[in-house]
């Protein structure tokens, strides 16, 4: 909110510091350890970023770096611009849908990694009397060669010894680096604290050929010639009040409209007025002595002083929303910010029958439904819809063992079986047995006539890793109208039902901050859906058990089981309302198949649809 009024500016690029908590968010398992999970969006498009290695991820100001067009961002004005960070996703981390591309921000960017050269430069092969210099092709190998294994980040770094001769390297990028009135040159630079030594970092071309500098130049590293126990900066060389350690120091060099500066370690070590950089120039001098280089960027400075030093700081995480997924590179685990997500009917050349109070399962790309009920005929039969090619197959198991034909149970997938438990049969009574369907022999066969969880009917149940969690319903013990006192949220052993425990109000393991079904105004219901993907549970629909009234607000839950935390799904467009349905996820996308839809009014039936629903 603190960008000036763009609408009078020609289209210009401009960089733009973003601020992140990443340490709230690593602490809490919502990304990786190297943050590159992340996306960021302006007004729903991508963005390309680069995290600075300096701090990098797991620090409460992880520094981000973005550049914006003042044509699109006058376009959003008057009012703040709202950038989002997404993050989560370990899909993004490489491959066509990865946005962190730092020489889309930076003018130059080196970090010696990689190729057999450092690509952005260019070693010096001779200079005239006039200090004009000609290039190699490469590197002289003699003086400088790229460096693996010690580094300030990632692997490589630049080698600098003048031990076997002094060198220079320039920046030659294709096309050249342009001259800039306002930039910010910085690099990362290793002193081996030799006592003789002069390695140095400057944006002045004639740096090349010669140690004479003009008012218009300015260089900074070590040079002994002025001070042999500090970093030194020039134009004239001076010292500074950084003293020389065989440790990696920050080194920068900013020219804008308010004038120049040169920094060491962060510290202001010089302000004059402004210069232009027309190259980056290494220089390794005439001195016995060893230094590496790594880290090289520069980045252009707007002209305009309203445009300098804009910096936005994320919000806190708890004021974090996640976004329901659809399925493309731009998707980040629940979230997406497509202004298109929503619901859309998934086409078939054939269907089950309309039903609602089935069950359904995700395996090998497919989904398996089971069950479910219309106009008082409950079903028994099995469907497969493939992902793949968006179709139906309707299954006939093998042998004469079937469970009893109900609705309102619940199923999950262990190892290669579906799971059912509970239900109502067609004489209206709640069922507690459990049985089996193997997906890969498309047989049955019954585990239990009961479990711990008893007779319940309108319930969920999902498997993460080796827990099972039930949420919601009615049993056997309990009418609607008291329904609210059952326990709504049971986490059990996947391999044991007897093994079960209460965590409607929190996990004991989870911290007191830890959002719970409350926090995010999830009350009792039933006849809902609940699916899994990535160690997360959504949960769609169903009813209010006290009412009978189908939950009317459209809203979609996640719960993320190793964090045992519960949050509220934002989703562009209508929400999807009805009761016993079925939902499972199907690649990024989550698909919803029949059910009972919304009243049209009070009076009025609820209609039963057969339509295939998905998240795009």
């Amino acid at each position: 909110d603190n960008l000036p009024d763009l609408s009078a500016i020609d289209d210009e690029t401009f960089p733009l510091v973003f601020e992140v908590n990443t340490k709230e968010l690593f602490e809490a398992g919502r990304v990786l350890p190297s943050c590159n999970d992340v996306m960021f969006t302006l007004g729903g498009e991508p963005m390309f970023y680069h995290m600075d290695p300096s701090p990098g991820c797991n620090s409460d100001k992880s520094v981000f770096y973005l550049k914006l067009h003042s044509t699109k961002v006058a376009a959003m004005q008057p009012g703040p611009v709202a950038i989002k960070m997404l993050y989560g996703n370990p899909s993004m981390v490489s491959g066509p849908g990865h946005f962190s591309k730092p020489r889309e921000i930076f003018d130059l960017y080196e970090d010696f990694e990689g190729a057999e050269h450092a690509g952005s430069f260019r070693s010096v092969d001779s200079c005239d009397g006039s200090g004009s210099a000609t290039y190699l092709e490469g590197l002289d190998k003699t003086t400088f060669s790229q460096q693996q294994g010690f580094s300030k980040h990632g692997s490589g770094a630049l080698r600098a010894d003048s031990r076997a001769g002094s060198g220079t390297l320039v920046s030659l990028v294709n096309p050249a680096l342009p001259p800039m009135k306002h930039f910010h040159l910085k690099a990362w630079f290793w002193d081996s604290n030799a006592k003789e030594s002069t390695h140095y970092i400057s944006s002045d071309q004639a740096h090349a050929c010669t140690l004479k500098h003009s008012s218009d130049s300015a260089a900074v590293g070590t040079f002994t010639g002025s001070h042999k126990g500090k970093i030194c900066f020039a134009s004239p060389w001076e010292s500074s009040t950084v003293a020389r350690t065989a440790e990696w120091k920050l080194l920068e060099i900013v020219s804008s409209v308010e004038g120049s500066s040169v920094v060491v370690n962060g510290e202001v070590q010089k302000k004059s007025s402004g210069i232009t950089l027309d190259n980056v120039v290494i220089r390794a001098g005439e001195d016995a002595s060893l230094a590496f280089w790594d880290g090289v960027t520069v980045l252009k400075l707007s002209s305009r002083p309203e445009l300098h030093n804009l910096v936005a700081t994320s919000q806190p995480m708890q004021s974090d929303v996640k976004l329901l997924a659809g399925g493309n590179q731009e998707c980040l685990a629940a979230a997406c910010q497509k202004s298109n997500s929503g619901w859309a009917p998934a086409t078939s050349s054939t269907a089950p029958p309309a039903r609602f109070g089935h069950s359904a399962v995700s395996y090998n790309g497919k989904k398996y439904i089971f069950g479910g009920e219309k106009n008082t005929y409950l079903f028994n039969d099995v469907w497969v819809f493939d992902f793949s090619v968006e179709e139906w197959k309707h299954v006939l198991p093998k042998g004469d063992t079937l469970p009893e034909a109900r609705v309102s149970h619940s199923a999950v997938v262990s190892g290669n079986k579906m799971v059912i438990q509970g239900g109502r049969n067609k004489a209206a009574a709640l069922l507690s047995d459990v049985w089996e369907f193997d997906l890969d022999q498309e047989s049955w066969r019954l585990v239990a006539n009961t479990t711990i969880l008893g007779r319940r009917m309108g319930h969920s149940a999902s498997v993460v890793k080796d827990k099972m969690y039930v949420f919601g319903g009615l049993s056997s013990q309990s009418q609607p109208a008291g329904s609210s006192k059952e326990i709504v949220v049971m986490r059990c052993s996947a391999h044991d039902m007897a093994r079960c425990e209460d965590i409607t109000f929190g996990c004991p393991e989870a911290p007191s901050t830890t959002k719970t079904i409350a926090d995010v105004g999830l009350g009792p219901r039933y006849k809902h859906t609940a699916t899994t993907k990535g160690g997360f549970i959504y949960l769609v629909g169903g009813s209010d058990p006290t009412s009978g009234k189908m939950e009317s607000s459209g809203h979609v839950f996640s719960f993320e089981a190793d964090s045992c935390e519960w949050e509220q799904v934002v989703i562009n467009g209508d929400g999807f309302v009805g009761e016993e349905h079925s939902a499972v996820m199907g690649g990024e996308a989550l698909y919803l198949f029949g059910g009972q839809t919304s009243r049209a009014s009070e009076s009025d039936d609820a209609a039963c649809t057969k339509a295939f629903l998905s998240v795009f």
